[in-house]
């Protein structure tokens, strides 16, 4: 998932809008801005292993902890929904635009092609969520805001063994790349994530319009029942998730 559809679950899971916990929802996904240089185990992986950490070192950052539970596979969180491939949404939905990304890709349709294919489905579920509840933007602006790389890099830093500097620069860079900004429309969607993900992952530049025009018919593909599928992730997560709440 990208951060509206985290940002969406988490508040409608445990009914809060704290900042540190929806930024925490978020968190996980540093492992692919910072190009795996933040430990992808340590952090998306080991959700549990995290808030081991953080209950035990820094228990006034509990709710960012709880957020990358509510993220991560790992721990039944939500991108257990999307991104398992025998059965995540974005897993099934993509299959139907293999063929395309392998077009775009300029590849053979295949594992490469299915996993970017997923990430479209990803990318039109948090278009959706920003045309169909813009409040879920304004939400996910203001945590952007206000958690301040200083504020968690400390805590971030003698977890994964790393500087405190070198943290607080790639959580400027998550929060850029991740910016609101671009998850209103599908250029920003193409222009802000798509074009350069794909670039950071597999060094190809792909033809914008193509993608702009791929990523509608992702829109397409699921904009009927997206959101069921969100609140049906909901109610699971609530039953998972209670002994947390």
């Amino acid at each position: 998932m990208l951060p509206l559809a985290h940002t969406y679950i988490a508040t409608k899971v445990t009914g809060r809008k704290d900042d540190l916990l929806l930024f925490g929802s978020v968190l996980p996904d540093i492992t692919l801005t910072s190009s795996r240089r933040i430990n992808e185990d340590m952090m998306h992986k080991s959700p549990q292993q995290f808030y081991g950490f953080i209950k035990k070192s820094y228990p006034e950052f509990l709710d960012l902890a709880l957020g990358i539970m509510l993220h991560s596979e790992e721990s039944k969180g939500a991108d257990i929904y999307t991104d398992d491939q025998g059965r995540g949404f974005a897993y099934k939905k993509g299959r139907h635009l293999s063929n395309d990304v392998a077009a775009l890709l300029k590849m053979e349709p295949g594992e490469v092609s299915l996993q970017l294919s997923h990430n479209f489905i990803e990318g039109a579920l948090d278009l959706l969520l920003a045309i169909n509840h813009p409040d879920i933007i304004t939400t996910y602006r203001d945590v952007q805001r206000n958690v301040a790389p200083s504020l968690i890099s400390k805590s971030l830093a003698d977890y994964l063994g790393l500087t405190q500097q070198d943290v607080e620069k790639e959580l400027e860079f998550f929060k850029d790349f991740l910016s609101y900004k671009h998850l209103s429309t599908k250029e920003g969607m193409v222009d802000g994530i798509g074009k350069p993900l794909i670039k950071m992952l597999m060094n190809i530049d792909v033809d914008r319009a193509e993608a702009v025009k791929l990523f509608g018919k992702a829109v397409t593909l699921i904009e009927e029942g997206c959101l069921q599928f969100l609140d049906d992730t909901v109610n699971k997560m609530k039953v998972t998730f209670a002994p947390y709440l």
